[in-house]
């Protein structure tokens, strides 16, 4: 709900991308819906993982309104009841560089890595 709010989304089952847009109201505005002429009132909508901040498949709300060139949303979350949340910290997984550097099943780890240190007596 909040105005600078922007989240990526997507729109279920088909999947088609849109931008949930808050305005300070209740029923944020679905904004740059990838074809706007299939959406149907009450189709679910979840996050879609674009852009990293939030991982993919949260429930989000669903579509509650439709007009000309508008749509809104019913937010999935009752803020009027809602006691606690839940923070999730997430990174999108990332390839690694070099993958011949990952230590795999079966091959040693390089032996320096736990080296006892200077004056040790093990």
């Amino acid at each position: 709900t909040d105005f600078d709010s922007r989240v990526p989304v997507k729109i279920l089952p088909s999947g088609r991308r849109a931008i949930l847009s808050g305005d300070a109201t209740g029923a944020p505005r679905l904004s740059f819906v990838a074809e706007p002429e299939g959406l149907a009132l009450g189709q679910q909508i979840a996050t879609s993982g674009d852009g990293g901040v939030f991982p993919p498949d949260i429930p989000v709300g669903v579509v509650a309104a439709l007009g000309a060139r508008t749509a809104r949303a019913r937010l999935a979350a009752d803020y009027g009841r809602l006691e606690f949340v839940r923070v999730l910290r997430w990174r999108r997984p990332t390839p690694a560089d070099a993958p011949g550097d990952l230590i795999l099943p079966g091959r040693a780890a390089p032996e320096d890595r736990f080296a006892p240190l200077s004056g040790s007596t093990e």
